[in-house]
C-alpha cells in the first residue's frame, strides 16, 4: 500500500460488493484501481490526454538540423517500438501513469487492480536496450 501523510485517514466505505470504494480525508475513490485519492485525481487529469499510437510518429516532421532523430532512434533500437501497429488501450495507459510511483531502484504502478513492480534494468531487458545505454532511463 502506498504511504500516506500522517494526517491521512483511509477507510473502506459501502459493502464489499460495491467495488473497492475507499474514503481518504472525506473523499471517496476506487481503491481497486488507485493507490490513493491523489492517484485517482491524477487519473482524472491524464484520462483527457491523447495517447497517440506509435505508428503516428512522422520523423519528417522533426527539424533536420544537425540531428537526425530517425537515425538516433534506429541506432538505439527503438524503431520497432515506435512502429507498433497494435491497438492502444488508452484506459490502461492512463491508469498506469496515474498510479506510477517512481523510485530509484524499483518503480511500481497499478493497472486494473494489478500491482506491477519493475526496475530500469528490467525495462531495458524488455525493450532490448543494451545495458550500457541504460543511463537514459535513470531517474
Amino acid at each position: 500500500m502506498a504511504s500516506r501523510s500522517a494526517g491521512s485517514k483511509r477507510k473502506q466505505v459501502g459493502s464489499s460488493s460495491a467495488g473497492g470504494q475507499a474514503e481518504e480525508n472525506g473523499n471517496v475513490f476506487d481503491s481497486t484501481l488507485f493507490w490513493d485519492k491523489d492517484a485517482s485525481d491524477h487519473y482524472n487529469f491524464v484520462k483527457n490526454l491523447a495517447v497517440l499510437p506509435c505508428n503516428n510518429v512522422k520523423f519528417s516532421q522533426f527539424p533536420q538540423g544537425d540531428m537526425n532523430v530517425e537515425k538516433i532512434f534506429r541506432e538505439i533500437g527503438w524503431i520497432d517500438f515506435l512502429e507498433i501497429k497494435e491497438h492502444v488501450y488508452n484506459d490502461v495507459i492512463h491508469q498506469f501513469y496515474a498510479n506510477l510511483k517512481p523510485k530509484k531502484k524499483k518503480c511500481k504502478a497499478m493497472v486494473s487492480g494489478m500491482q506491477i513492480q519493475f526496475s530500469p534494468r528490467e525495462i531495458c531487458a524488455l525493450l532490448e536496450i543494451p545495458e550500457e545505454e541504460m543511463i537514459i532511463l535513470k531517474m
